[in-house]
This record gives C-alpha cells, structure tokens and sequence, in this order.
C-alpha cells in the first residue's frame, strides 16, 4: 500500500535562484514555446523529464529523455546543457532541508 502524498515548501535563497537563471541564460535556448529533444536512443518507452519554465516574456514546456546520451543534432549541445541545468536544480533542491527531512517514498524503482 503506497504511503500518503506528502507536499512541501521550501525557497531558493537569491544565490541559488542567481546560480540557476544563470544556467538558464547560458543557453541559447529556442524561443519556442515547446522543445522536446529526440535522441538516438532505441528505448521505449520513452521516460521524459519535462520542464515548465516562465519568465515575464516567455513561457516553455522543455521535455527530454535524460536516460539518453545520444541527441540528434544540430541540438545535441542543448540538449547536453539542459541535463547539466536538471542536475543543478536536483542538487540544489536535494540539499534543501524540507526534502532531506521528507518521508520516503516506499514506491519501488527498478
């Protein structure tokens, strides 16, 4: 039997939101309003992580296959960077203690 759903807050201090937007506008991202990035990899199916991003100009809906490493080109570069950008915020929120003091999830990953 799954656990009950747990939320919780928590906030970016203005170094941590600096470090990320900093990330963000260091790629040369795509104005569109949706990017997903196909890659060379045959699984399926395809596990995508997807990232809503909003700013006062622009909103983007960001999908890849972080399990992949090959990326089509000419977007393979992006692509690369956008897994640098997720495991930036992972590492940042990981470190927060609201996460590290959540209950586990007993669900089971293989």
């Amino acid at each position: 039997m799954a656990k009950t759903p747990f939320e919780t807050e928590f906030s970016l201090t203005p170094e941590e939101n600096k470090k990320i937007i900093d990330k963000y506008h260091s790629i040369k991202w795509d104005k569109a309003s949706e990017i997903v990035f196909g890659d060379k990899c045959g699984s399926v199916p395809k596990l995508y992580t997807t990232i809503y991003l909003k700013s006062q100009n622009l909103s983007q809906k960001i999908q890849i296959d972080t399990g992949c490493d090959g990326y089509n080109n000419p977007y393979s570069q992006q692509a690369n960077q956008l897994k640098e950008f997720i495991v930036l915020i992972e590492n940042i929120i990981n470190l927060k203690n609201e996460i590290r003091h959540a209950p586990k999830s007993d669900i089971l990953y293989y």
